[in-house]
């Protein structure tokens, strides 16, 4: 059954479905591009059915437009866009680089290669590939594990972000230095001997991070 919380669009061609999400967009905070188009449309649309005439037939097709790849150029500070890459050589390369065309926080990347993975099985093993070029390999597993494995890469992502915009607008004066984003903050006091170079430095404490970045 649907959830009371889900709006459900249909949609019969590519076109509208891209008027759809051009119209949600700007009011989503997590985007997961989990249902692709074909990537090329046929030219010519026939209302009737193509008759066998010929030994051969010709199908004209023209590139589909690129939905996740123009909702990225729209895509706000504040959202987490999530693409998913279905490969069979040179995943890792092929993978990084839609992530970077279309503008992902992330993407999540099968492998026909591996055993278990992909279309008509119940289980999924995946890589994510995040835009700051951290790599995270799965185990094989059910597909819905790997779904809360994604959701819990979102929310990581999200968090990182809200920690980004606290340190961010942390006046001059704070005594707490910014060495690099993480989940899991342990203060620890400076040594005696450290000498602070910089009047923006910490008088009391030093950040260390440690965990998911």
């Amino acid at each position: 059954a649907k959830h009371r919380s889900i709006k459900q669009i249909n949609v019969q061609t590519a076109d509208e479905k891209y008027d759809a999400w051009v119209k949600y967009f700007a009011l989503a905070d997590d985007i997961v591009f989990v249902a692709a188009v074909a990537d090329y449309t046929p030219k010519f649309r026939s209302v009737t059915k193509i008759k066998k005439k010929q030994n051969e037939l010709t199908i004209e097709l023209t590139k589909t437009k690129d939905i996740a790849g123009e909702l990225g150029k729209q895509k706000k500070t504040n959202q987490v866009a999530v693409g998913f890459a279905l490969e069979t050589n040179d995943e890792e390369i092929n993978a990084t680089e839609k992530l970077k065309r279309k503008n992902f926080d992330f993407i999540v990347l099968n492998s026909l290669r591996d055993e278990g993975a992909g279309f008509q099985t119940d289980t999924n093993k995946i890589t994510i590939i995040d835009k700051n070029g951290n790599v995270s390999k799965f185990d094989l597993k059910n597909k819905n594990e790997v779904a809360k494995d994604i959701v819990d890469y979102v929310n990581k992502i999200r968090l990182k972000n809200r920690w980004r915009l606290i340190l961010n607008n942390l006046p001059p004066t704070t005594d707490f230095v910014q060495l690099q984003f993480s989940f899991c903050f342990r203060f620890q006091p400076l040594p005696r001997n450290y000498v602070a170079n910089e009047p923006l430095m910490p008088k009391k404490y030093l950040v260390v991070t440690q965990g998911f970045l």
